[in-house]
């Protein structure tokens, strides 16, 4: 293999890795971020499922 070659094979190589080491962290914050998010959904629903009965209540 030729010395340009080389280089340019090793070039990819560290483009795919620093790709790789990107998506993880992407991922890694999406993981984060959509923790939160069902922490909040929950705390929503319970908040719905009280008016709920409040309401029944009042019925």
């Amino acid at each position: 293999m030729r010395w340009t070659g080389l280089l340019s094979a090793r070039a990819s190589e560290a483009g795919y890795q620093e790709m790789a080491e990107r998506t993880l962290k992407a991922q890694e914050e999406t993981e984060r971020a959509l923790s939160k998010i069902v922490a909040r959904f929950s705390e929503l629903q319970q908040r719905v499922d009280s008016v709920e009965r409040i309401l029944k209540e009042i019925e």
